[in-house]
């Protein structure tokens, strides 16, 4: 699941927040990873748009263009056990239909430069991995696409975009301000996804199987660095392994530029870390 672009406030909205209590259900194309609005009394900003284009208009996680920049993650279970893990994240977009993201371990030492590649280019999408142990590199198949990527809470779907319709948008409060509700439903999995209707920051992230509560993402701290908003600080509550993951990206890590040659399955046995 997960951990993406900024969202810019654009003045031509007034008329979808305040049609229907249809259920317009709009089919989910993208390149992100799951992530919020928000929503309640009608504002300027967001009253124009459907579920679809606040989604893409929000603050996502690991869909910013041309960005690289290391995460810190401290993993939190019971009993005060913890883990620490650090990984390299690496992206580009070039437009909707073309996108990578590159994910490389760099701590702890089991587990450093084992990585992930995903690669989108018009309607194909490819996920790699390389495990440094065994100096190979595998295709994950799509009947793995739900598993999670090397304990960080989120899986591989989640990393790109998980397919599913949205429901109408629903204005609602949150933590006593006025926040967009996002519904995402994909069959017996439903994500809900809080957004501010000015900003379109996204806030929370639920995700629900058959109605039970699996997984919260909170979103803490979202900073504007190189024209984009960047979500800094992140956590998520897993329900099912019972555990806490915070994550906070390095600040002096950021840099507005990546190399194109790091995007190529044949060059992941590369680790400079």
């Amino acid at each position: 699941m997960l951990l993406i672009p900024l969202i810019l406030q654009t003045e031509r909205l007034l008329e979808m927040a305040l049609m229907s209590n249809k259920k317009s259900k709009h089919k989910f194309v993208g390149f992100a990873i799951i992530l919020g609005f928000a929503l309640s009394p009608v504002t300027m900003a967001s009253s124009h748009l459907d579920a679809q284009e606040i989604f893409t208009k929000s603050v996502n996680i690991f869909t910013h263009k041309h960005m690289s920049f290391v995460i810190d993650s401290d993993i939190f279970y019971g009993e005060g056990v913890k883990e620490q893990r650090s990984f390299f994240i690496a992206s580009k977009k070039q437009d909707k239909d073309n996108a990578a993201l590159l994910l490389r371990f760099v701590a702890p030492q089991d587990i450093k430069c084992t990585a992930v590649l995903i690669n989108k280019t018009d309607d194909q999408l490819q996920r790699y991995v390389y495990f440094p142990s065994l100096k190979r590199v595998r295709v994950i198949p799509e009947s793995d696409k739900q598993k999670e990527v090397l304990g960080m809470g989120i899986s591989y779907e989640e990393m790109t975009q998980p397919k599913g319709e949205f429901e109408a948008v629903k204005k609602v409060e949150l933590d006593g301000k006025n926040q967009l509700q996002l519904n995402l439903i994909d069959g017996h999995k439903k994500t809900v996804i809080y957004v501010e209707p000015d900003s379109f920051d996204l806030k929370k992230i639920l995700v629900y199987q058959d109605n039970v509560l699996q997984k919260e993402v909170d979103i803490k701290d979202i900073r504007n660095l190189f024209n984009q908003k960047i979500i800094f600080n992140w956590s998520i509550k897993d329900m099912l392994k019972k555990r806490t993951i915070d994550y906070a990206i390095r600040q002096d890590s950021v840099v507005n530029s990546v190399d194109d040659g790091l995007f190529y399955k044949n060059r992941l046995k590369r680790c400079i870390f």
